[in-house]
């Protein structure tokens, strides 16, 4: 199985974007509803709109199973598929899975061109919509942190299980910037020339993305190109 496949089997589908024989965006929930839309002029009718969005989103996603953890870190992926290949393109953090949807919902209607004259993120409104040229279809997943660290034995030798309840919430919080900071170098999402457009901070994620990158990425990089040039020159 390959990594990303492996990655997808541990996350849930939230909402996706499809990109039509005529190259309208049409907006999916995870039923494969189609959310409806219109381009809006106004700030009130922008704002109506997208509260709309929200709400097909959030009603559709509603994880009734999965309540005691609803108010922990969660992790979140775009995943852009073309040509029977997939990408995890971008990977997102959030404090809570209600904050983690409102994220979904703002990055969702950035890919659908959605935005208003007092956007303060124009300039990512942009990346996405230069992103969307590039998919047929955009998904949005949030991933099982536990499962996809459940045979991390760094992870777990560095991060011991806090049994107290009264840390699970720090823990929770460690394991998804170190979480997210993995899957960014795994996969390629802060990658530019590939596609990626996860941008690094200075947190738990950016140091873990430092750390993979130098240590398994890079040095895994470089043989298969030094593999290339040797099979060139034969």
């Amino acid at each position: 199985m390959e990594k990303n496949e492996k990655l997808l089997k541990s996350s849930k589908l939230i909402c996706y974007v499809e990109n039509d024989n005529n190259g309208t965006a049409v907006l999916k929930d995870k039923n494969e509803k189609e959310i409806p839309y219109s381009k809006k002029d106004s700030i009130k009718e922008i704002k109506s709109l997208c509260s709309n969005i929200s709400k097909a989103i959030n009603n559709a996603y509603n994880e009734k199973a999965d309540r005691k953890n609803k108010e922990y870190d969660t992790v979140w992926i775009l995943v852009g598929e073309k040509d029977n290949t997939k990408k995890i393109i971008q990977v997102g953090q959030s404090s809570s899975r209600k904050n983690m949807l409102k994220e979904i919902d703002k990055n969702a209607e950035w890919i659908i061109g959605i935005v208003s004259n007092k956007e303060k993120n124009k300039n990512k409104f942009m990346t996405y919509r230069s992103v969307v040229k590039k998919y047929k279809c955009l998904c949005f997943y949030e991933v099982d942190i536990e499962k996809y660290l459940v045979d991390d034995k760094k992870f777990h030798n560095w991060f011991k299980k806090i049994p107290n309840e009264f840390y699970s919430k720090i823990y929770r919080k460690i394991m998804a910037g170190y979480c997210e900071g993995k899957i960014a170098a795994e996969f390629g999402a802060g990658d530019g020339e590939t596609g990626g457009i996860w941008y690094r901070s200075d947190g738990i994620e950016g140091i873990v993305f430092d750390m993979y990158h130098e240590k398994y990425v890079k040095p895994k990089k470089e043989a298969e190109e030094n593999a290339d040039d040797k099979g060139g020159k034969l």
